[in-house]
């Protein structure tokens, strides 16, 4: 279960050295996007049952997985968890909340960006993001056998993923569809 010491399964520097974040950025200001991002979409995303024990084997070795769940964390999860924290971090990133209310911070010597331009950099994580999520999807999808807490997630005996439609195998689509134009 996770609390509010749940630990994260990104480093800083996977953060930084993946995305448009720089390094000199306080890192409190972005690892509570990462925690939002691990715990409301990779759980999500995961299923519970998959992500606590991702979680508990990245705990037990210290940051290290091993085996079926390093393959799932270095091809997708892994990627999956920077691209979503930098899409939270760059829809508010810019803004502090303090004593004297909200402010945008802006260096000395640089020019913030219109917000039609952030949406743009928050659209292109969020693209990245489902990209990596369907890859991650057909992945389990693919290896049922090997990871059974999946099968419980995804109901996969079930249904069928399209093309993004998720579609009941038990159903005849065509049957559905013409009932409905008549």
């Amino acid at each position: 279960m996770a609390t509010a010491s749940t630990p994260l399964l990104l480093s800083d520097e996977d953060l930084t050295r993946n995305t448009i974040l720089g390094g000199n950025i306080d890192k409190d200001r972005y690892r509570y996007k990462i925690k939002t991002a691990q715990k409301r979409f990779i759980k999500k995303d995961l299923g519970k049952e998959l992500y606590d024990v991702l979680l508990s084997a990245y705990v037990s070795g210290n940051g290290v997985l091993t085996g079926r769940l390093s393959e799932l964390y270095e091809d997708s999860v892994k990627d999956m968890l920077i691209h979503k924290s930098a899409e939270l971090y760059l829809f508010d990133g810019a803004y502090m909340v303090s004593d004297n209310g909200i402010s945008k911070i802006q260096s000395d010597n640089s020019v913030s960006i219109e917000q039609k331009e952030t949406n743009l950099l928050v659209i292109q994580y969020r693209t990245i993001y489902d990209d990596y999520k369907q890859d991650m999807i057909k992945f389990l999808n693919d290896n049922k056998d090997i990871y059974p807490e999946w099968n419980s997630h995804c109901n996969c005996n079930s249904r069928r993923y399209t093309g993004g439609w998720i579609i009941d195998k038990n159903k005849n689509v065509n049957d559905s569809w013409n009932r409905n134009l008549r």
